[in-house]
């Protein structure tokens, strides 16, 4: 594990504990998934660099351990709003410099893509 973790390292160790230790204390996770969930973190860590590569690995530790699903969820929705507001803020360009139906087809594609991607989550 490195000396100093970023924001987003911290992040992970945070989340991946709490469900750890919950689960763990619930019954939800053996020790020895407890410990390979643990391994898992800390081999990846490394990796996580920005929102995509922390999706991913919530992505591969939640299909190993169920239990993690709800990182997965958290960080994929979260990834759906940046990319709303993105493009709210690119529609908003589009209305100042006064081409209005540029924003309205920013905005519509960017909803399709969001409804699509939250129901395929």
């Amino acid at each position: 594990m490195p000396d100093q973790l970023t924001p987003i390292q911290q992040a992970i160790v945070k989340d991946v504990v709490q469900i750890i230790l919950k689960e763990a204390g619930d019954g939800g996770l053996s020790l020895s998934e407890a410990q390979a969930a643990a391994t898992m973190t800390l081999g990846n860590l490394a990796s996580a660099k920005d929102q995509g590569t922390v999706l991913e690995f919530y992505a591969q530790l939640s299909r190993r351990f169920p239990v993690f699903e709800l990182l997965y969820t958290r960080a994929k929705e979260s990834q759906i709003k940046e990319e709303e507001e993105a493009a709210y803020e690119e529609a908003l360009k589009a209305v100042e410099a006064g081409d209005i139906s540029k924003a309205r087809a920013i905005i519509d594609q960017a909803l399709q893509k969001t409804a699509h991607e939250a129901t395929n989550a």
